[in-house]
């Protein structure tokens, strides 16, 4: 199949041929005029031989510029009709991707569900947890309110490294918490505060 870089090298060629040509069929008047004399007067065999060539390319150079004029029309036509089937082979394959793309795009939007369905259902979870530590320890560590307002900061830092972070309030980075080092620093304390009751067990053993 024809490219559109294949035409377009046609047409370029073309179009030189014919600057080419405008340029000769701009000289030869004069070529003309400077053989006449010596050939018409002096009978000059090389002047008449130069007028021969002169008149017989004089005599067809407005055929073959009309002729040269039909063929870039024939290639600009060309180059567009070449330029539309690249185009409509280049949109269906955009399209065949986009099948792939929109699938993905699709699934990735019920994995942001799951996630965000994993933080309701966890958060819960991490209720009933609280409770239960606040009854096994008889303390009341982390409270409530750590655990919401820590919880909460772990949240927003999360949704900062999201896309849409400029939808929410920024925080410094001393207020920027991660849940994973937040509740391994509060089981630290809750293990040293039941450590002597077990070693106690260990004794009376």
């Amino acid at each position: 199949m024809t490219t559109v870089t294949e035409c377009n090298d046609v047409l370029r060629t073309l179009e030189r041929r014919r600057e080419a040509l405008v340029a000769r069929g701009a000289l030869l008047p004069q070529l003309r005029r400077d053989a006449a004399y010596d050939a018409h007067a002096k009978d000059d065999a090389a002047s008449r031989r130069v007028l021969d060539e002169v008149s017989q390319e004089l005599a067809t150079h407005e055929s073959e510029l009309a002729s040269l004029d039909d063929a870039i029309s024939t290639a600009k036509v060309r180059v567009i009709a070449v330029q539309a089937l690249e185009d409509t082979a280049a949109k269906r394959a955009g399209a065949k991707e986009a099948v792939e793309l929109i699938a993905k795009f699709k699934e990735a939007g019920h994995v942001m569900d799951q996630a965000l369905r994993q933080i309701t259902e966890q958060g819960a979870t991490l209720n009933d947890l609280l409770s239960q530590l606040h009854r096994t320890t008889g303390g009341n560590f982390p409270s409530r309110d750590q655990l919401d307002t820590l919880g909460y900061a772990a949240v927003m830092t999360a949704l900062l490294r999201s896309p849409w972070a400029k939808r929410f309030r920024p925080m410094q980075p001393s207020q920027r918490r991660e849940f994973g080092p937040l509740f391994e620093g509060w089981c630290a304390v809750l293990e040293s505060r039941i450590r002597p009751l077990l070693e106690d067990d260990d004794e009376a053993a």
